[in-house]
């Protein structure tokens, strides 16, 4: 589907047609980078070329500042070939929105650089410790997604200040950090999301934020940090399960029927059903995804930051989507029957894929659940929206 036909009004096509020719060039890349369990050196290339990674820095410091929207569907027509090359472009550009937060200088030494790649982890799992001008910093954080190809990684810690603990986010070098081979995985191996640790290492002050809204102005920083992050899984998820009805629909006159032969897929009725099906069900949920988002940008123009009832619908608009998008792919692979199961169906890989972004705290039941108590009026504070 062109941009001009996706339910929000501000997409850019050029963006979008980059992020495509980027996934178009690396499809060919799929296995390889399966086995490495990273992206592989052609795959990184064009995304950097693509300008993919840094589609949320500052034009300031030299990226291109896109509006969320417009991100989210580079992120999703990138997964339509590959889930993980999908799901590192994502991770990255969603991380850079920290520039918003970091003093200008230091965001410009991070982020400036033309081969720049942030990459990050927002659980608080290390210990920041104050010393004189910084911090000194111990932890260890999994699911570090890229962090093999990043320059610099931001990582979540707890402060203990007069006795309370409270979170900080730090910057810190990628080629400081220990990574430790552990990303061996049902799908998405790609990513290469291992753990990283740091053990007693200093991170000057200028290097430590607060999650809060962004000092930047424009629509792409509007959306929460958690938001955003959540949004970029969610257009991940759909770009996977729109990958996998396209790898049906280009099999569906693969082959001649022959006497007493199966029929072709697409000449199948209960294939057509499943394939009609997910298509109505990523339809719907991408709407109502970039529905929730304009939104989510128009209340926050005033103030910066969105109301948690509006924040509340957006979270709820990406879990949704990417449940229904594990879903579409799960309809067209039990159709297509016994051949999906071959690397050479186009569906094995999605469907490994899908099921693995599913599982993401971003997007799962806990924060469905937690987006009900919101609409309940049982909480009414939750930073985390």
């Amino acid at each position: 589907m062109s941009a001009a036909g996706w339910p929000t009004r501000a997409i850019h096509d050029e963006v979008v047609a980059r992020a495509r020719a980027a996934g178009e060039a690396l499809a060919g890349e799929g296995r390889a980078i399966d086995a490495a369990r990273r992206l592989t050196a052609p795959a990184l290339s064009a995304l950097h070329e693509a300008g993919v990674l840094r589609l949320l820095v500052p034009r300031a410091l030299g990226g291109a500042e896109v509006d969320m929207a417009t991100a989210l569907a580079a992120f999703e027509a990138i997964a339509e070939r590959d889930g993980s090359a999908g799901w590192c472009a994502m991770i990255s550009a969603t991380t850079a929105l920290i520039s918003g937060l970091l003093p200008e200088p230091v965001a410009r030494t991070i982020f400036e650089p033309p081969d720049a790649v942030a990459a990050g982890v927002f659980a608080t799992l290390g210990r920041a410790v104050p010393v004189d001008d910084g911090w000194r910093l111990t932890g260890r954080w999994p699911f570090a997604s890229g962090c093999s190809h990043a320059t610099w990684c931001m990582v979540g810690a707890l402060l203990e200040e007069a006795g309370a603990l409270r979170p900080l986010h730090l910057v810190v070098p990628q080629a400081e950090l220990t990574i430790h081979d552990t990303w061996d995985t049902l799908g998405l191996r790609g990513t290469g999301s291992h753990d990283i640790e740091l053990v007693d290492a200093f991170v000057p002050a200028a290097r430590g934020f607060v999650l809060a809204p962004a000092r930047h102005t424009v629509a792409a920083y509007r959306p929460a940090f958690f938001g955003a992050l959540a949004a970029g899984v969610a257009a991940v998820a759909l770009g996977i399960a729109r990958g996998a009805i396209d790898a049906v629909r280009a099999r569906a006159h693969a082959h001649q029927a022959r006497p007493g032969g199966p029929l072709p897929l697409g000449y199948r009725e209960g294939v057509q059903l499943a394939v009609a099906r997910a298509e109505a069900r990523i339809n719907a949920a991408r709407a109502g995804l970039f529905h929730a988002l304009d939104a989510t940008i128009a209340d926050g123009a005033g103030t910066g930051e969105a109301s948690l009832s509006v924040r509340t619908r957006l979270r709820l608009a990406t879990c949704h989507a990417t449940a229904e998008s594990a879903a579409a792919v799960t309809q067209v692979h039990e159709a297509v029957g016994g051949s999906a199961v071959y690397t050479a169906s186009g569906l094995e890989r999605r469907f490994r894929d899908v099921h693995t972004a599913s599982q993401h705290g971003m997007v799962g039941p806990a924060v469905t659940a937690l987006c009900g108590s919101v609409l309940l009026g049982v909480v009414n504070n939750v930073p985390t929206l």
